[in-house]
């Protein structure tokens, strides 16, 4: 939920005011020290309510991201994926889906072109027909196969970008209590126990917090020249095969991929 910021309330009432105003008066024969009494204070005009947007890191809620499995091909005997090294946190200097936030009345698919393109160079199979689906009405929007062409096992033919899971990507700072993700058994904190009088270790937060939709897609061209950019610092085709042995590649990726292969069936022979 956004959070409005409400607008300041006038202190003083128009009496109060009035009063301020009359004391504030030389009057007529008066000293000079009634001359000098103080002046209302100024009251600020009442501002319109701002909301507050949710930011990348530390938010106030979780967002919403898209990862995209590019294949260079439709089908191949060696599939091969398009990966970026993220120049930016999280997860900076490492392997990964193209990808990023879904941004207010975006689709899904448009985020998914947007973003590969964005960081790539890459254009999507389909990349137009998402845009086109975007403008239909809600209720013709609600099919969950829309757009999405089927060949004769009922496999979708990756005519445009298909989402195909959801995971968390929950990153944490490094605020010193260990257990406070569930993570490291239990307990929180290193060492042995602390008298009274020791400092408690600062409470884990999560410094990013994403739900990441990730989507299937195909290049349009697979052999046009890559250009990272934006959160990309680097571009390249990587062989499906290779990926579990990639050094620096986020955890996940290849799982991710491989299960892309085999629903789409990728993969020929």
């Amino acid at each position: 939920m956004l959070l409005a910021r409400q607008a300041p309330r006038v202190a003083s009432s128009s009496s109060a005011l009035l009063s301020w105003c009359w004391r504030g008066r030389p009057r007529v024969g008066g000293n000079a020290a009634a001359a000098s009494a103080p002046r209302p204070p100024a009251v600020a005009p009442a501002q319109p309510a701002e909301r507050a947007f949710t930011t990348r890191d530390y938010p106030q809620e979780p967002r919403v991201g898209v990862g995209v499995v590019v294949f260079r091909r439709r089908t191949s005997p060696s599939p091969e994926i398009l990966l970026i090294r993220r120049a930016k946190a999280p997860c900076k200097g490492e392997w990964c889906f193209a990808g990023g936030s879904l941004e207010l009345g975006e689709t899904v698919a448009q985020c998914a072109a947007r973003e590969v393109a964005e960081e790539t160079g890459v254009r999507l199979v389909g990349a137009a027909g998402a845009a086109a689906i975007a403008n239909l009405s809600d209720a013709a929007r609600s099919d969950p196969d829309l757009g999405v062409g089927r060949d004769a096992d009922g496999d979708a033919q990756l005519d445009r970008p298909v989402p195909f899971a959801v995971v968390d990507s929950i990153v944490y700072d490094d605020g010193g209590d260990a257990g406070a993700d569930g993570g490291g058994g239990g307990g929180g904190g290193s060492g042995g126990g602390s008298g009274d009088g020791a400092a408690k270790p600062k409470r884990r937060q999560p410094q990013f917090h994403f739900a990441i939709v990730e989507v299937a897609a195909v290049a349009e061209d697979g052999d046009a020249p890559l250009a990272p950019s934006d959160d990309a610092d680097d571009a390249r085709w990587f062989a499906l095969d290779e990926l579990r042995a990639l050094d620096g590649l986020t955890r996940g990726c290849a799982a991710l991929a491989e299960q892309a292969a085999r629903r789409f069936r990728v993969r020929e022979g």
